[in-house]
């Protein structure tokens, strides 16, 4: 098996005084990729070009638009378009509202279009139309605490999605067969806290992620309205970091809900709690530092599939080293 890319890409930008700016990029890229699966070599060459331009309507309003256009081989796509806006509540940027919506497209992969067998070089790419609000904030108190804040809302709509389904003879293969309905949000809280020579920080993120089957052209297809499979509906991660001089300590957990295995959502994986932890120290000057790291992954030895009957690794420690040489300030 083998692949190969190449990237090449440009741009210019005009600044008119120091309320707008208007930005040209364009790039090509280009794919070649043989695998013992495929029938033979293929390559792929996507050229794009697109159009942004900003501008403050305030002082602490910011607006933009971008277009952009792709050129791909033996394939049409549509244009993708985005608009957006940044305000600030403050004029110290602390609390900061965002908003945009978009139209895009995702591009099929060769394995998806060219693997043998089952691939489809018919395929279209997948279409989205997005909607998107958050919420930020970013301060630091009088003792020096760091806190910051997101809250995001989001909604989409997805056409064509790519998906592989059995076929005659249990032959699986690649089509665009499902329009599906994204809603959810994120959100994260996190704080930094000095402590005399300690850096204390924690951080905590949740994400709800409703994604349900719209609309099916698989026949007798049970599906629609349910959760697409693989897809948490919550997620939630939680991280801790300490460091104290030259030791430095680390502790991170994640928590899934179940995830569904069958389209028609009977069948699933149980809800999922993990953790991982390290501890590390840090020896040497500016120029050159060694770094030795102790982890241990899934500390509570909790048995995790990543895909139905794909099990991953029960607790497992492992010792990280790492020796950095640099010949340039510490001020770089």
């Amino acid at each position: 098996n083998s692949a190969a890319m190449v990237i090449i890409r440009s741009g210019i930008s005009y600044r008119h005084g120091s309320r707008a700016e208007l930005a040209l990029n364009a790039g090509n890229e280009y794919y070649r990729a043989h695998s013992l699966s495929y029938g033979e070599t293929h390559d792929r060459n996507v050229f794009s070009a697109s159009l942004a331009a900003r501008y403050n309507l305030l002082t602490r309003l910011r607006l933009t638009v971008q277009a952009r256009q792709m050129a791909i081989t033996g394939m049409k796509a549509s244009p993708e378009f985005t608009a957006g806006a940044v305000w600030m509540l403050t004029d110290n940027g602390e609390h900061l509202l965002k908003g945009s919506i978009s139209h895009n497209i995702k591009l099929p992969c060769l394995n998806d279009m060219y693997w043998i067998p089952g691939g489809n070089s018919n395929l279209r790419p997948e279409r989205a139309n997005e909607a998107e609000a958050s919420y930020s904030y970013a301060g630091m108190t009088a003792a020096g605490i760091k806190n910051k804040a997101t809250l995001t809302l989001h909604a989409s709509s997805i056409d064509d999605m790519i998906q592989w389904i059995p076929g005659d003879g249990g032959i699986w293969s690649a089509q665009n067969v499902r329009s599906v309905n994204v809603r959810g949000l994120e959100s994260m809280i996190g704080s930094e806290v000095p402590l005399n020579n300690w850096r204390l920080s924690g951080q905590v993120n949740y994400a709800l992620t409703r994604s349900v089957i719209a609309d099916s052209e698989i026949p007798n297809d049970r599906s629609t309205g349910s959760q697409l499979i693989y897809v948490p509906l919550h997620h939630l991660n939680f991280n801790l970091t300490t460091a104290w001089r030259m030791v430095n300590a680390r502790l991170t957990a994640i928590y899934e809900s179940r995830r569904y295995t069958a389209s028609d959502n009977s069948e699933w994986l149980p809800s999922s709690f993990s953790a991982d932890g390290s501890l590390g120290i840090v020896i040497g000057k500016a120029k050159s530092k060694a770094r030795m790291d102790f982890y241990v992954h899934n500390i509570f030895n909790t048995p995790v599939e990543s895909i139905r009957n794909y099990p991953m690794p029960l607790r497992t420690f492992g010792l990280r080293m790492a020796i950095t040489f640099s010949n340039k300030p510490a001020s770089e």
